[in-house]
Formats: C-alpha cells, sequence, structure tokens
C-alpha cells in the first residue's frame, strides 16, 4: 500500500490510497512484504544543508527516470549516453526486487536475466522498450533534507512487445501481448543527483488510465 497525506492547520486535506493486490499485474512478493521488516538506513539519513539539492534539481533528477524509461532505447536520457544512478542502485516493485537481483537459478541458455543486472545495465540495454509513454507525472512530496521524492503517474505499456536491445539482440516479451497500463506511486533515494534507491506501488489497471489528482511537476 502507498499512501499520501496533505496536512494543512493541522487538518488532514487529501488522502491518496494505492492499493496493490495479489494478482494485480506484474512482478510482486506479497507473502515477502508480510515479513518482519527493517528499512535500510539511508532512507532516514538527514543530508548536511550545503549538500540538500533544490526541490526542482531533485524533481528533475526523479523525472529523468521517467524519460529514460519511456520508450527505454539504452542511449540515455535525450541522447546523453547516460542516466541517473549509482553504481549500486537497486529497485523494489510490489515488494519483490526488479534490479540487482539474485540471479535467477537454471536460467534457460540465451535468456535474459534482467532483475539480476543493476538499473543502469537494464536502461543502457534499451530493455524497457515495451514502456512506450508514462503520463499524468507529478511529484507531490519533495524531502530535502533526506533526498527523497514521492512521485504518481501511468505507465502505458503493451502496444509494442517486440523489439531488437541495443547490444543488437532481438527480443520479445511473452506477457505483454495486449496495451495495459499500470497506475503507480514511486519512492527515489537521491544522492549527488543520482538515484541509488528505487521502491514502487503499482497496480495494472485499463489501457490509458488517468489518475484523478491533476498532474504537472510541481511538488511540494
Amino acid at each position: 500500500m502507498s499512501l499520501r497525506l496533505r496536512i494543512e492547520l493541522g487538518r488532514i486535506t487529501e488522502v491518496e490510497t494505492l492499493y496493490y493486490r495479489q494478482r494485480g499485474g506484474g512482478p510482486n512478493n506479497i507473502a515477502g512484504m508480510n515479513q518482519p521488516h527493517v528499512p535500510e538506513a539511508m532512507w532516514f539519513k538527514s543530508i548536511p544543508p550545503a549538500q540538500r539539492m533544490s526541490r526542482q534539481e531533485l524533481i528533475a533528477v526523479a523525472d529523468g527516470y521517467f524519460t529514460g524509461l519511456q520508450k527505454n532505447d539504452g542511449k540515455g536520457i535525450n541522447g546523453t549516453g547516460t542516466y541517473p544512478f549509482t553504481n549500486d542502485c537497486n529497485r523494489i516493485e510490489n515488494g519483490t526486487l526488479t534490479a540487482s537481483a539474485p540471479p535467477r537459478p537454471n536460467l534457460a541458455a540465451g535468456a535474459i536475466d534482467a532483475f539480476a543486472m543493476d538499473c543502469m545495465t537494464q536502461f543502457k540495454l534499451g530493455y524497457y522498450f515495451v514502456v512506450q509513454s508514462i503520463h499524468g507525472r507529478r511529484y507531490p512530496v519533495v524531502d530535502q533534507e533526506r533526498g527523497v521524492v514521492w512521485a504518481h503517474g501511468v505507465i502505458d505499456q503493451g502496444t509494442v512487445n517486440s523489439g531488437v536491445l541495443s547490444d543488437g539482440r532481438p527480443h520479445t516479451f511473452t506477457g505483454f501481448n495486449r496495451p495495459s497500463s499500470i497506475l503507480f506511486t514511486e519512492a527515489f533515494l537521491i544522492e549527488g543527483g543520482k538515484i541509488r534507491r528505487v521502491e514502487m506501488v503499482g497496480p495494472s489497471v485499463p489501457f490509458h488510465m488517468n489518475s484523478p489528482w491533476p498532474g504537472g511537476l510541481s511538488g511540494n
């Protein structure tokens, strides 16, 4: 579950909740999420004031993630050749590691173990070419002290399921044979202008569904 509260003058003025339920589409680890868990301490560190990024700088880094993910071609954000990731970046989606995960055993010859790759390797491979659009992006929570951005948006995918990776290999996604979308919230931990951790909650929803909350690149 992802939950956002807006509090003004001691009263709750907005409540935004997003649930992922079993069989909600995509990878998940519901059983693991029910186990005792201690969050990584890096999420709660306090960055010295002189080293803190501005709100707009933090939003720009988070938005760069979505720009690089949309029609991912491995060429970097706007053809720059790179993406804003640390070398140890990992990502958790609905409770399961989808970047920097342990290698899968008994993998078939020639199969791509994408979740075992780090964030940078995935993006540079152009692995996420199935993502055709990320719309309704907004950034309602920005924590400058900790370098955390909480984002919301909609991923459209499935209109393209076959393509060529940046290393020249053809690749087909067997599970993307029809248009669908993911309504998501995503938390980014940003250090020195690069993303170190990503945590996402996102159920599958009808294709091109829009959030009822207004879009935009604002953060407060």
